[in-house]
């Protein structure tokens, strides 16, 4: 796994025969892995992966499943290109068509034959690029999640539809709840108590009039006085609150 920061990274290569295709890219400054099948290649598959190249034969539609399930277990950041060296004739059209059927809408470019490998360098190269831009995206949300974690309030996010789409660490332990019981789901089917309360009404006004607010209530879910602070914005609601009760 590449260091935070780091740049250069890796091409998967699955090309049976492919050993003068790996020493072309090496002289081009690529750094290279060989992989003898997709099995090899998926088990090495992780966030240093610059792109994957797959020679036809490899592409086996009960591994390209499990490939794909590989590509989209990526995370928001990330999109990893896959390219396909196709073979020529009706049988290469017919496996590059399954495999992309299978594959979705993965990141896909297909290289029809004769393989010119200025074309490969071409994509290779501006696969390069774009992962560098991808991780410095990564870098960016790195730094979001660092400055919200440090927030010593409960801080939470709700999107339109009342989705959490963000809470951190006090939520957790003011609710006495795991993420992934609260992450995309609706907070009023989470706590349906809470319906019809201040704190109910309040979210419904600031989503409507796109006024932030600010208040202190008993919240019966949590059993704890709150002080809350509600900004609104075209995408939801960001909601601070502190634990009061000791002042109460």
């Amino acid at each position: 796994m590449e260091k935070p920061g780091e740049t250069a990274g890796t091409v998967l290569v699955a090309v049976p025969g492919g050993k003068g295709l790996m020493s072309t890219l090496a002289k081009h400054g690529f750094r290279v892995r060989a992989c003898k099948n997709l099995a090899e290649l998926i088990r090495r598959f992780d966030r240093s992966t610059d792109a994957i190249v797959l020679g036809q034969t490899t592409l086996v539609p009960s591994k390209m499943r499990l490939l794909a399930k590989a590509l989209a277990r990526q995370p928001p950041w990330s999109d990893v290109p896959v390219i396909f060296l196709a073979k020529a004739g009706r049988e290469g059209k017919k496996v590059s068509q399954g495999a992309l059927q299978i594959l979705g809408d993965a990141n896909v470019l297909v290289l029809p034959p004769p393989l010119r490998i200025i074309a490969l360098l071409s994509a290779l190269r501006a696969a390069a690029r774009t992962r560098r831009h991808q991780r410095a995206v990564r870098d960016l949300f790195d730094q979001r999640e660092a400055a919200l974690a440090s927030i010593s309030d409960a801080f939470s996010v709700i999107d339109r539809d009342w989705r959490y789409t963000y809470v951190n660490e006090r939520v957790l332990e003011l609710t006495g709840k795991r993420k992934e019981e609260l992450i995309g789901h609706v907070i009023w089917e989470i706590f349906p108590e809470a319906v019809g309360a201040e704190f109910y009404q309040r979210c419904h006004r600031a989503m409507e009039t796109q006024q932030p607010d600010h208040f202190q209530v008993f919240y019966k879910p949590w059993g704890r006085w709150v002080d809350t602070r509600i900004y609104p914005s075209s995408d939801g609601l960001a909601i601070y609150r502190a634990d009061i009760s000791e002042m109460m």
